[in-house]
């Protein structure tokens, strides 16, 4: 069914109709450009869905709260930890962050997966995206004109990552089900009032200027010039006790955008 997540009544009459225990919330006004991530009237918009559905949904519904590693703003030391967290450095990030505040607050099963920016064969845009049409044609990617962190997931495994956190919270939501996969007996316990956040990425460090430069050598085209980028890489000991898998390989992942697909066996 469609209804507008800010719209009560309309979310009421979804739960009666399909009662559910455990939403995924994916919903969000993301940015498309540099200057989306400074639209503060967005960010509230996000906050109001999530106030929206808390009220709506029965007691008992645990949630999935789809986040952004935009909550950490940028951190000058890696690997970057949960606890990291609360200093966005954007609009989005604060609306994000809030999001987060609002579902801890809540005292509802929930869970905060905080994801990088996703690329995949429908998104027709983007760095990764970009940055690969560009050097396999020969051309010059558009490049940063100031330092930002980054870093991205190839869609397909993002939600694998959340196919298994559902598997997870079903299994600690009803009795007798196991949980998805072995590894998971020392995971934190997600049921009563609590919340958690956990991030996903590639255990791999990030960087547009690697990135580009890693692509650049693999087909073979002169190394664009750039300015300096800040080195992400993530902390992923929560991400691997949940069962999540993070030992894809960024640039392979990449070229799958390409056709045919080109074999990658470097690092990114």
């Amino acid at each position: 069914m469609t209804a507008d997540l800010c719209d009560g009544r309309a979310l009421q009459r979804a739960f009666r109709q399909h009662p559910v225990d455990l939403v995924v919330h994916c919903a969000a006004e993301v940015p498309k450009a540099a200057e989306g991530y400074t639209d503060s009237a967005a960010a509230e918009r996000n906050l109001a869905m999530c106030r929206a559905l808390h009220r709506a949904m029965p007691a008992h519904t645990a949630v999935l709260n789809i986040s952004s590693m935009a909550v950490y703003g940028a951190p000058e030391s890696v690997p970057w930890t949960e606890a990291m967290s609360g200093r966005p450095d954007s609009a989005y990030g604060q609306g994000k962050w809030h999001c987060e505040v609002h579902w801890q607050a809540c005292r509802r099963t929930t869970l905060s997966l905080r994801l990088p920016g996703l690329f995949g064969p429908a998104r027709r845009g983007g760095v990764v995206f970009n940055a690969v049409q560009a050097l396999r044609q020969g051309t010059l990617p558009p490049l940063p004109t100031a330092a930002v962190a980054w870093a991205a997931v190839h869609v397909d495994d993002a939600a694998q990552a959340v196919t298994t956190l559902c598997a997870h919270l079903n299994s600690q939501l009803t009795p007798g089900v196991r949980p998805p996969s072995r590894g998971l007996a020392d995971a934190p316990t997600l049921t009563g009032t609590g919340a958690i956040a956990l991030h996903f990425a590639y255990d791999t460090p990030y960087g547009i200027d690697r990135f580009i430069t890693a692509l650049a050598d693999h087909f073979r085209r002169p190394r664009p010039l750039m300015v300096i980028q800040p080195v992400v890489r993530f902390d992923l000991t929560q991400a691997r006790r949940m069962g999540l898998s993070v030992d894809s390989n960024l640039l392979a992942r990449a070229l799958l955008l390409t056709n045919p697909v080109e074999p990658v066996t470097d690092n990114a």
